[in-house]
């Protein structure tokens, strides 16, 4: 089985800390933690490394990483930081969808509706059940296409203090 279909075996859908896979010679991912139904990966090629938190929705299967900075199948939270050689330090903290191109984002916090979430925004829903919705598509589908799918769905952020603080300390390593 290749690397992409891989992502969408039901059967190797729940990962253990020290999972690894080569996707490509040089390109890797390792699970380094999981706790209260959170990921946290690192993901490696080349010139590049991201940390990449996942947290599946209700009822969904955590997906692995398909990218340095994607993520998709199933649907449900995740963030991560990315070094390279263009970028010292980029953070990025979303929702995901079962197809690869994601439209756009929001989620319902408080009765806020919030179209991207900053660090001090994601660790206050900590605790907190938060309703989402998010766009996908195809990537060879998204311009001028009726292939979007609107996706709903309601992920838990219990956990997600320490996960970020684990993320924040995997990526400090690196310097």
């Amino acid at each position: 089985m290749g690397w992409f279909s891989s992502l969408f075996d039901s059967s190797a859908r729940d990962f253990e800390v020290g999972y690894y896979e080569e996707y490509s010679l040089g390109f890797e991912i390792r699970l380094l933690f999981k706790e209260q139904g959170w990921y946290l990966w690192k993901i490696q090629n080349d010139d590049s490394v991201s940390f990449m938190i996942i947290k599946p929705a209700a009822g969904e299967s955590p997906p692995k990483p398909s990218g340095l900075v994607w993520c998709y199948g199933g649907k449900g939270f995740y963030g991560y930081i990315n070094k390279s050689i263009f970028n010292k330090k980029d953070i990025y903290l979303s929702f995901y969808g079962s197809q690869q191109y994601r439209g756009s984002a929001k989620c319902l916090f408080n009765s806020r509706v919030f179209n991207s979430l900053t660090e001090d925004e994601l660790l206050n829903m900590e605790g907190s059940n938060v309703r989402f919705e998010v766009t996908t598509a195809p990537v060879q589908q998204r311009a001028g296409s009726n292939a979007y799918r609107q996706e709903n769905g309601v992920v838990d952020l219990t956990g997600s203090k320490i996960i970020f603080e684990k993320l924040k300390n995997e990526y400090e390593k690196l310097d």
